[in-house]
This record gives structure tokens, C-alpha cells and sequence, in this order.
């Protein structure tokens, strides 16, 4: 239940509510002590018992503390009211990015390259803090003025923000690293917006905010996401498959330079890509025309609503990157088992070939099985020797010279039964 008018949270005074995301309710407040308007984001009771969340939210408390910049909504205090936690920030007056797009609506080409530009100074300091902000979106992109009337672009909610994992020197001076928060299992991000790491719940660094930004830019060019489809499931398949629209399927009057920009934004390898957001803007903004200062009274005229694209037979989620790093290992598992399987069994396939000739002579040996043998695997004709002792077409290559048996007549022209046993033990050394 939303907070009524008049509550107060410490020195804080709830005028009117705002607003409400996922992570808490935005209300309009008054500073008590300084006399000002400003903008309060509270976890709701029944979520702040929750440990985890908790975690999250004096996270993001964390992360923004430490962004100073125009282009990032400025944080000026922390709280705990009864429980109740919140955070007190400036209070902005306009309009967000998603509510200028929505239903296909698009900007000007020159609009796109000073939002764009704006959002990338904003993330470059936010990614020199360690912080990814991991929820890049329209929604997230707010709309207000300069004392000059110019537009200046405000990134909000760093909610779900990632700090990046540092080393810290206490004072005994050993190397520490902190803990980090994850949530297993759990995608956070808005699935339209998010890289293809995160959707495949890796751990991404802040080259996910350029792909995000990218998404945003192509969505604010052409009216409509590169990963669009009919829900949320084909847009990730989409998305983890690198099938972006390319932009002049939906934006016909788009330079192929242009396209370019988005067709290495969205490469499926990610050396490949974008590594900065200011890299991406800088290139982006020389295939656009000169950055407008102000937006223009009247937008463009929206595109023809595309169609979702079909997915391509046989697409599936993709395996993730880190897992990818096991191949070798695996490979070299593999190559170890086949060398230790070769030693058990090939000594043991040769011995089982030469057995049969290896016995003496004697009356118990049973000459069908010498002359199975000898008939499953052809002798090469024998090297010229002077101490032969038989005649080449009835030696054999299996046994030394002076070994060697003249099987009885009856060998030649009988076959039994008992040569097949032979022929199934000696292909079963094999295996």
C-alpha cells in the first residue's frame, strides 16, 4: 500500500507518490531541513525483511554515492525509518525516453546523436567507478532541461547495478577481495535490452551497458528493438543467436554506414564489438547528422509496424561463455583415456594373435584353428632366405623358422566348426 500524504521518514515529509518499480515506490518529499523538494525511492516493508534484497538495495545505495555526474540522477542521502529503508535524490521534472518511443514512435536522427552521446558520458563514469549498470534501458533514460533550455539525458536506477569486484587493502596490508552479490539463477535485466551474457545468466562486465545502449539506439532510430519478437522466450533466443533486424529492414532510408554501426554492435563475438560506450557513441554519431540541442516540437512519422521476425530452425539458447573455457580440458580427459585405454588393450590384441602359433606342437593342438588363423590375416610373401626350411607358399610369417609345423593333410581341405570362436575372441581384443 502505497505511503499517504504527510508520513514522515526521518526528516523527510512523503508529498505524493510517483511511482513504483521493482525494486520500490518513488515519492515526491520535502527536506524538513533544508526546505527542498526531492525524490524518494522506499523498499516496502514486506521486502525489507528480506536479506537479500536488502543487500540489493543498500547496493545500489553504494554504487550511486559514488557518481557525480550531470548525465546521472544525483544521489543526496540514505535512510532507515522502522525498518523502512530509502534513498533521497533529486527530483526530476520531465519525461522519460520510453514514453517519447512507445507504440513505434522514433526520434530524429540528430536527437538520437545527443541522447546517445549524453548516455555514454554518463556510463563512462559509472564504468571508471566499477559500476555496470545492467538495466539500461528506455525506461530508465529520463528527459529534462538545462537552465539554457537545452536537453540533458539522466540515467536512473541503478538498482540492479553490478559492482565490480576490487581489491582492497586492509590494514595489515594482505590483498582481500570482497564478497560479491549474485542471485543463482537469476536473469536480471529487461530481456529486450540485455547481452547475450546476461541472458545466458554469465557475469557480465560493463561492455553489456554498450550493447544495451546500442539496443536503445537502434530502438529510438527505427521505432521498434533489433531483437523484437512475438514474447519475451523468442526475444532471448533471438538475442543469445546474435539475430538483430538489420536496420534497413526497418528503416529503409538508413546509410549503410549506419547499419554497420549496429551490425559490430551486435557481433556475436564480443572482442568484436564496441569495448567502450564513448567508442560506440563517437562512431555512431559520425554516421548521424549534426547532434541537435533541443528536441523538436513534432516527431518523426513513425515507421511501418514490421512484423516479428520467425526464429531459424533449430535455434536454441547457446552455451554459455565460461563454460566454453572447459573444451580443452575435456579434450585433453579424452586424449589421456584413449592412451590408457591403448595400453590395456592393444598389448592384449597383439598377444591374442600370436598365441595360437606361439604353442608347441603337440597331438592335443587342433590344426583347424592354426589354419583359421593364418587365413584371416594374409602373409606378405617371405624375404628370400637360403636357410629356409619350406617351401615359401606353405610358410609361416607368424612363428621363427625353426618352428615351423607342417600341419596335416587333413588341415588343408577341413574346415570344422571351431574356427569361428577363434575369429570372435580375436576381434573382441579389440574392444
Amino acid at each position: 500500500m502505497p505511503l499517504p500524504s504527510g508520513t514522515r521518514l526521518g526528516p523527510y515529509e512523503i508529498v505524493a507518490p510517483i511511482g513504483a518499480g521493482g525494486m520500490g515506490e518513488v515519492y515526491k518529499a520535502r527536506d524538513t531541513r533544508l526546505d527542498r523538494t526531492v525524490a524518494i525511492k522506499v523498499l516496502p516493508g514486506a521486502l525489507a525483511t528480506d536479506p537479500e534484497l536488502r543487500e540489493r538495495f543498500d547496493r545500489e545505495a553504494r554504487a550511486i554515492s559514488q557518481l557525480t555526474h550531470a548525465n546521472i540522477c544525483t544521489l543526496f542521502d540514505v535512510g532507515d525509518h522502522d525498518g523502512t529503508a530509502f534513498l533521497v535524490m533529486e527530483l526530476l521534472e520531465g519525461e522519460g525516453l520510453d514514453k517519447r518511443i512507445g507504440e513505434g514512435q522514433r526520434l530524429h536522427p540528430e536527437e538520437v546523436s545527443n541522447v546517445v552521446t549524453q548516455i555514454a558520458k554518463g556510463l563512462t563514469v559509472a564504468h571508471a567507478e566499477g559500476v555496470t549498470h545492467r538495466d539500461l534501458k528506455p525506461a530508465n533514460v529520463f528527459f529534462t532541461k538545462t537552465e539554457e533550455g537545452d536537453l540533458l539525458v539522466k540515467l536512473l536506477d541503478f538498482g540492479i547495478a553490478q559492482m565490480a569486484r576490487r581489491i582492497v587493502k586492509p590494514k595489515d596490508g594482505k590483498d582481500s577481495a570482497p564478497t560479491r552479490l549474485t542471485i543463482k539463477g537469476l536473469v536480471l535485466g529487461s530481456p529486450a535490452y540485455m547481452s547475450p551474457e546476461q541472458a545466458m545468466a554469465e557475469s557480465p562486465d560493463h561492455r553489456a551497458d554498450v550493447w544495451s545502449l546500442a539496443v536503445v539506439a537502434f530502438e529510438a532510430l527505427a521505432g521498434v528493438a533489433p531483437f523484437f519478437a512475438k514474447d519475451a522466450d523468442e526475444t532471448i533466443l533471438r538475442i543469445c543467436n546474435f539475430q538483430a533486424t538489420p536496420l534497413r529492414k526497418v528503416m529503409p532510408e538508413a546509410s549503410e554506414e549506419l547499419e554497420a554501426v549496429f551490425k559490430r554492435a551486435f557481433s556475436s563475438r564480443i572482442q568484436e564489438r564496441f569495448q567502450t560506450a564513448s567508442s560506440f557513441a563517437g562512431t555512431l554519431a559520425a554516421a548521424l547528422p549534426a547532434p541537435a540541442r533541443k528536441l523538436a516540437d513534432t516527431p518523426p512519422p513513425p515507421l511501418e509496424a514490421p512484423m516479428p521476425m520467425e526464429l531459424e530452425s533449430g535455434m536454441s539458447l547457446k552455451v554459455p561463455v565460461r563454460p566454453r573455457r572447459l573444451v580443452p580440458a575435456i579434450a585433453a580427459g579424452a586424449g589421456v583415456g584413449l592412451v590408457i585405454a591403448g595400453a590395456l588393450f592393444v598389448p592384449r590384441f597383439f598377444s591374442n594373435r600370436s598365441t595360437p602359433q606361439q604353442a608347441p606342437a603337440s597331438a592335443s593342438a587342433s590344426p583347424s584353428v592354426t589354419h583359421v588363423a593364418t587365413t584371416i590375416v594374409p602373409p606378405p610373401p617371405p624375404p628370400p632366405s637360403a636357410t629356409m626350411i619350406a617351401p615359401p607358399e606353405t610358410a609361416s610369417t607368424h612363428a621363427p623358422a625353426h618352428k615351423i609345423v607342417t600341419p596335416p593333410v587333413t588341415a588343408t581341405t577341413t574346415t570344422t566348426p571351431t574356427a569361428a570362436p577363434s575369429k570372435s575372441v580375436d576381434r573382441s581384443a579389440i574392444f
